[in-house]
């Protein structure tokens, strides 16, 4: 049986603190029924796939401001069964201090590769504009994070966007990606591998 390590709890709390404490507008709980968006791949040699409307999945995405700073979340999570397994992209935003929603959306959200977000603060960005992070929380309530010092064996690459409208009348930035990454959880790792998303954000 696993048992759930301090790095875990510790890094538990901190997602809690950060979403309770900070600012959340504009793209708060909208949960996405339409267009279809969802995440596959594989985690270890296991398929991972979050498909929203399908199988109690959910889609969610929202925007964090943190002083200066804004973030752009997408996540999937299981519904009825406390939220997990869960997994969430984190862009950061292109530059601080943020500015209106519709010109970060512009700047930030983009046809090319992006890096991971690294542990620390890297000398040539140390406030990782434009910076990717995936975190993955698996039936078990384990946090993986790809925060880690593999942040440069992996790839992250926005090959499509387009914009659409729900029949809700809501407009979404489409976002196509394609992606693979070193997940840690303190002293595991996992390679999330062949992976591609489908996600929106409002705008």
């Amino acid at each position: 049986m696993k048992t759930i390590n301090k790095h875990n709890i510790l890094l538990a709390f901190l997602l809690i603190v950060l979403a309770a404490g900070c600012k959340k507008e504009s793209l708060t709980s909208d949960i996405i029924s339409e267009p279809v968006l969802y995440v596959r791949g594989n985690i270890d040699g296991d398929t991972l796939v979050f498909v929203a409307g399908l199988n109690s999945i959910t889609s969610s995405t929202y925007n964090i401001e943190v002083d200066t700073f804004r973030y752009f979340n997408f996540q999937f999570e299981k519904k009825d069964n406390w939220g997990i397994p869960r997994l969430e992209i984190r862009f950061n935003n292109y530059k601080s201090p943020f500015s209106d929603l519709k010109t970060d959306m512009e700047n930030t959200f983009k046809i090319q590769n992006y890096l991971y977000t690294e542990p620390g603060y890297p000398s040539n960005n140390p406030y990782q504009f434009s910076r990717v992070t995936i975190t993955y929380i698996d039936s078990l309530s384990y946090i993986f994070d790809s925060r880690n010092s593999y942040h440069d064996l992996g790839n992250f690459e926005i090959y499509k966007m387009e914009y659409v409208s729900t029949k809700q009348k809501k407009n979404y930035l489409k976002i196509y990606i394609h992606f693979n990454c070193i997940l840690n959880s303190s002293k595991t790792f996992i390679e999330l591998s062949n992976a591609e998303a489908v996600i929106a954000f409002e705008y």
